[in-house]
């Protein structure tokens, strides 16, 4: 993509035609128009829309599959303010973490959701925001949704929708989720799951131990309040910009009061960890 005004090139991969040129510093034109090709150059040999993914064979992506605690009970007014909170959370998510998540997060079925994660390092980073957003606009009692985490490799991403994409990561995550909703699993009451390329890996189930301790924390500590300074703290802006966050705003010490309560400590170098590791072996091939 060019900017029709400074010709700069856009590596940002978005589904929409038009979007607006994010160096501004390079021009001295403003706004910033991108022109992107025509829908019919978009179009493969066989007739059919070209994905905005292109998947790597081999390569290892993250999938996150999600839904909503208990949303049936949720009163009429209450379920229609969630799927606008879903639908805001999914552009939040692309706002600020648009290099790791290449497709819109896609809310199906009024409570469930499903995101594409381009660096598994960092799916419990972009899907504890999601989470945690979630919790902080609802903010309502007893209110949550689970993550089934599995990273793997992809098939195919036919289209602009992460539910026609196929592969081994898409089949774990599901399945996962699945066996998170039912009665008799060992982990019915968890809210946050993992598996790797291979489920019975000590890898896979060491890092699926690490999601539950990661649950149980944000179970146990969290509140609207404090999952709000965490969106924040996941995007890694100081606690003096996190309390503009509130409406009023808060104070930095207000911030520092809430990250303490979530155990914000414990759960960044949990993250850093996993980050790390997969950054690893990504590296390492």
């Amino acid at each position: 993509m060019r900017c029709e005004i400074c010709r700069s090139t856009s590596r940002a991969i978005i589904p929409v035609w038009v979007q607006w040129c994010h160096v501004p510093d390079d021009c001295r034109a403003s706004p910033h128009r991108i022109s992107r090709p025509s829908p019919k150059a978009l179009l493969g040999e066989d007739g059919r829309r070209r994905s905005p993914v292109e998947v790597v064979p081999e390569k290892l992506y993250g999938v996150i599959t999600g839904d909503v605690v208990g949303s049936t009970k949720l009163e009429p007014n209450a379920r229609a303010r969630l799927l606008d909170v879903m639908h805001e959370a999914s552009r939040q998510i692309r706002l600020h973490f648009r290099h790791d998540v290449p497709l819109e997060v896609e809310v199906f079925s009024g409570d469930s959701w499903q995101m594409l994660v381009a660096d598994p390092g960092r799916v419990f980073r972009v899907g504890l925001f999601y989470r945690a957003y979630l919790l902080s606009e609802m903010n309502l009692r007893g209110f949550d949704t689970r993550m089934a985490i599995a990273v793997g490799t992809v098939d195919f991403v036919p289209g602009e929708r992460v539910s026609e994409a196929e592969g081994p990561a898409f089949r774990g995550s599901g399945r996962l989720l699945q066996e998170m909703t039912t009665g008799g699993s060992a982990h019915a009451r968890a809210r946050v799951r993992f598996m790797g390329p291979d489920p019975s890996s000590a890898d896979s189930l060491a890092w699926d131990a690490c999601a539950l301790l990661l649950d149980a924390i944000v179970q146990k500590n969290w509140s609207a309040g404090r999952a709000r300074a965490i969106t924040g703290a996941l995007r890694s802006i100081k606690q003096e910009t996190i309390g503009e966050l509130w409406d009023p705003a808060i104070r930095q010490a207000g911030v520092a009061q809430h990250l303490r309560g979530a155990e914000w400590g414990a759960i960044n170098g949990l993250l850093d960890r996993f980050e790390t590791v997969w950054a690893n072996r990504s590296s390492n091939g």
